[in-house]
Formats: structure tokens, C-alpha cells, sequence
């Protein structure tokens, strides 16, 4: 049940969203208190005039959501004490009902403000995920036999959400592939090129080789081992790069990005692959050098 105040923020009025909710709210919007407790039962029964802030309120108001508790607010002519400071456990950016400057005080005690009782929105949870279409053509039921027909009203769950936020990953992922299958190409194409040069510049010392009695299987293990050590070598870099971009961005903000292993070890299997996939045509082309060719090679 939302409406809307005006309250003193750093010296000057602005507008407040202020939430009518009871005391299941913070566990189905799986919220995360910083501090202070959630409401209770006995929050709503008693209409008791407490109040939750969000983080950045808090701290705009009261410089932390510490602080912030056991404070009195005045919102519609009464006074609040403050009992918790929340945050979204998932940051919906401002789309959700919660934005940034957000009150919250018992359905009970919200009901008084409002000239017509309403209830928007209203979230459900179920158990398990199978449940999900169940439940919610049972919610579609019970609205459609309590409401006059034509009455609108909008049911939504998380399989929509998910379903195209799987088809953008989707989406995202080959555009991704075929991204990195490029820059591997080019960056394979370059340590070809790389080593064919170090193949033609040291055509003296692989004919010196060949000639005091090391064999094709040798040549080609030595010229294959540089051309991994090259692509391993940036391979390791660029891991290193992956890695600290994403505790870079948990250190110094609220977001946190997970690291999967799984994809470190495909980054350096494949910085292997590149390595001997792209250095065999060098290694193969010194390993079949004639050794008399070679030593009169200037």
C-alpha cells in the first residue's frame, strides 16, 4: 500500500515513498537488514508507529543506518521511531516498488492514510519452483472470483523474467563466443608469425643442432615449448586481468560478481590449445630443415 510525504532530507523537503507492509514483506522480498530488526507480528496486530528506512535514507538523514535506529520520524502529522535500515538483497535498480528514499510502516498503521483500501502489489512464495504455475492460476482464481468482470489486474511470476533473461544470456553468450573465437584466431595468427620469424632467425643454430645429432622429435619439442610458454604466458596475464576486474568491482562497490573456476581452467586450457595448435606449423617447418641447407643459410 504505498503513498507518498514530504519529509526534511540534508536541510531541504523532498518526497518520500512511504510502504504499508506487514510482517512477511522482508522474508518474501528476501530484504537484508543492516541494522535494527524487521517487523514483527505484533507490529501489525498492535498497530504499533514504528518505522524501516532504506540505506541511502538512513544515511542521508542520519549519516548511518546505525544511527538511524531508535530515531523518531514525523510522516502524516505522527511520529515514527525508527527500528531497522534495510537494503534490497538484489538491486532492482528502481523498477521494483522500493526506490532509493523509501519508508516503511505496518499495513496496519497505513491503512488510516488512504481514502480507499488497496493492496499494491502483493508478493507470494512458494516452497518449491514446481509450485509455481499451480499457485499462481490459483492467485488468477481467487482474484477473478472477488473482483466485478472486466476488473484489471496483473499476475506475473519469475518464469517470464527468467525465461528471458535466460534468451539475452543465450544471445549474449554466442555473440561472446564468436567475439573471443576472433581475438583467439588473431592472437594464435600472431604467435605463428612470431615464431616462423624466430624459425627463419635461427635457421644456423637448428642446422648446428641437427648436425651434432638432435633429432626432428627434439627441434620440434623445442620450438613447440617457446610457442606454448608465449601463449601461456599471455594466457596467465589476461586470467589475472579477469580476475581482478570483478574483485575490483566487489571492493569498491555493493555488487558482487561471481568467479567460477570452471572458466579459469577453460581460459588456460585453451591459452594451451592456441599454443600448440598455432605453433606446430613453426615447429614442424624447423624441425625439417636440412641440416646442411641450414648451416649455409646467411
Amino acid at each position: 500500500m504505498p503513498s507518498n510525504d514530504r519529509i526534511v532530507v540534508n536541510g531541504r523537503e523532498r518526497d518520500v515513498t512511504i510502504i504499508g507492509t506487514d510482517d512477511q514483506y522482508a522474508k518474501v522480498r528476501k530484504l537484508v537488514i543492516l541494522a535494527g530488526r524487521a517487523f514483527d507480528s505484533s507490529d501489525i496486530t498492535l498497530r504499533e508507529r514504528v518505522a524501516m528506512l532504506t540505506e541511502k535514507l538512513a544515511q542521508r538523514l542520519y549519516s548511518s543506518p546505525q544511527l538511524a535506529i531508535g530515531q523518531v520520524i514525523k510522516l502524516h502529522q505522527l511520529r515514527f521511531t525508527i527500528i531497522g535500515v534495510f537494503r534490497e538483497k538484489t538491486s532492482t535498480f528502481g523498477i521494483s516498488e522500493l526506490q532509493e528514499e523509501t519508508i516503511m510502516i505496518p499495513l496496519s498503521v497505513a491503512r488510516d492514510f488512504e481514502q480507499y483500501e488497496r493492496v499494491d502489489p502483493m508478493y507470494v512464495q512458494v516452497r518449491y519452483a514446481e509450485e509455481v504455475p499451480r499457485v499462481t492460476q490459483e492467485i488468477h482464481n481467487i482474484l477473478e472470483s472477488r473482483h466485478r468482470a472486466g476488473a484489471k489486474y496483473n499476475i506475473q511470476n519469475l518464469k517470464a523474467i527468467l525465461d528471458t533473461a535466460n534468451a539475452i544470456s543465450v544471445i549474449l553468450t554466442i555473440v561472446l563466443v564468436i567475439v573471443s573465437a576472433i581475438a583467439l584466431v588473431i592472437s594464435g595468427i600472431g604467435i605463428m608469425n612470431i615464431m616462423l620469424v624466430t624459425v627463419t632467425e635461427r635457421t644456423r643454430e637448428i642446422g648446428l643442432r641437427k648436425a651434432v645429432g638432435a633429432s626432428r622429435k627434439e627441434i620440434l619439442g623445442q620450438f613447440l615449448t617457446e610457442s606454448l610458454l608465449i601463449s601461456i604466458g599471455g594466457g596467465f596475464l589476461g586470467i589475472l586481468i579477469g580476475i581482478a576486474i570483478p574483485l575490483g568491482v566487489t571492493f569498491f562497490t555493493s555488487f558482487s560478481i561471481p568467479l567460477s573456476p570452471f572458466s579459469i581452467l577453460v581460459a588456460f586450457g585453451v591459452s594451451i590449445s592456441v599454443g600448440i595448435g598455432f605453433g606446430m606449423l613453426p615447429a614442424s617447418r624447423a624441425a625439417s630443415l636440412n641440416p646442411t641447407e641450414a648451416l649455409r643459410y646467411e
